[in-house]
């Protein structure tokens, strides 16, 4: 069977083909049987709290030698993961902690900063959802953390912080407020380390199960460094290590 000829009709969101078989007849003969492919992709963007599940209706019509007209469907209905949303910032002059020490952060002098993180997820709740992220090198936990709701633990042994979600509901950070970390950490720089901008938190990573796709979801975001975009006094340079 041959199904290269396909048409897509974007008025009806219909694709079709007309189906022939070897001998390029538009026949199919008993026991004969063949395949078509296609590809789509899914919004960029979803909508939050709609779902994104993609539902697909295949149709075959025919006559048969007899002249009598054959329909025969089948559906399918593509469940497609939630989009979760993880961002990461560091701060100094500002955060729910009061941090010391020379900005820029000088060679062999103790400066702290906020680490924050942020998740967020569209349309389908996540059970045992977690961050985890490890401490760059100098730099010290602090023990200073988020209260509240938000559980937030560190393991020395493997220089790993982990902040526990647990269940993170559809919604949370476009129809809800944001799901927010935030902890305290120091870093003295190295001589090696001047002319540097050091990362603070590296390996940060939110892992999560989607209930309704039924699979683990994994997403990523970049190190922090000792530069610090969202920090209202930074100044371009604030972040590199001097003497």
């Amino acid at each position: 069977m041959a199904g290269n000829n396909g048409f897509y009709n974007s008025t009806t969101d219909r694709l079709s083909w007309i189906l022939m078989n070897i001998q390029g007849v538009g026949e199919l003969n008993p026991g004969e049987g063949g395949t078509v492919s296609f590809r789509f992709a899914s919004l960029k963007d979803a909508v939050p709290g709609k779902s994104r599940d993609i539902g697909l209706q295949f149709v075959l019509t025919g006559t048969t030698a007899g002249g009598q007209a054959v329909s025969v469907s089948e559906s399918r209905v593509v469940k497609l993961a939630s989009q979760v949303s993880l961002s990461s910032k560091t701060l100094h002059s500002t955060g729910l902690f009061l941090n010391k020490g020379p900005i820029p952060p000088q060679a062999e002098k103790e400066t702290t900063y906020t680490a924050v993180i942020s998740a967020g997820n569209t349309s389908n709740d996540f059970t045992d959802a977690k961050v985890t992220a490890r401490l760059g090198s100098a730099v010290k936990w602090l023990g200073a953390k988020s209260t509240g709701a938000e559980d937030i633990s560190y393991d020395e042994a493997s220089n790993t912080v982990t902040w526990n979600l647990g269940t993170l509901a559809s919604g949370t950070g476009f129809s809800g407020a944001l799901r927010e970390a935030q902890f305290q950490v120091s870093l003295t720089p190295s001589i090696s380390q001047i002319g540097t901008a050091p990362t603070l938190v590296s390996s940060i990573v939110f892992t999560g199960f989607d209930t309704v796709a039924a699979k683990t979801v994994t997403v990523t975001n970049a190190a922090l460094t000792t530069n610090m975009p969202s920090d209202p006094a930074f100044i371009q340079g604030d972040g590199i290590v001097v003497k």
